[in-house]
């Protein structure tokens, strides 16, 4: 039984550490034809669901659909730019002090990396 116990301690710690890793804020630009603007992540790991908030200089915004699978991160932001409400998707690839990400949403992608706020 002891060692049973052990093993799923085993298995189970990576997936705690990697989502303790994304805690925190992470700081940003984003390059887009309109020019550079400021990005800010605020998440949170709980297991592999990733909760957090999205600004841009502007507002605020909750994440939506957040999930952690080891390094990766994805999840989605409700945006509207005043031409209506869009979705953006994101992925990410969590490194020690940064993250890689993706964005897409209206036809645009974009690629940037944040960096995390000690």
């Amino acid at each position: 039984m002891r060692l049973c116990t052990l093993f799923l301690i085993a298995l189970l710690t990576p997936v705690a550490v990697l989502a303790a890793g994304v805690d925190g804020r992470w700081n940003g630009t984003v390059s887009t034809p309109a020019g550079d603007f400021p990005i800010e992540f605020t998440f949170t790991g709980d297991g592999d669901t990733l909760v957090g908030t999205m600004a841009d200089g502007y507002r605020e915004t909750a994440i939506d659909n957040g999930t952690i699978d080891g390094s990766n991160i994805s999840f989605s932001v409700e945006v509207d730019f005043g031409g209506g409400p869009f979705t953006l998707s994101y992925t990410g690839v969590v490194t020690d002090g940064q993250i890689a990400l993706t964005s897409e949403g209206n036809g645009e992608r974009s690629e940037f990396v944040v960096q995390k706020v000690e």
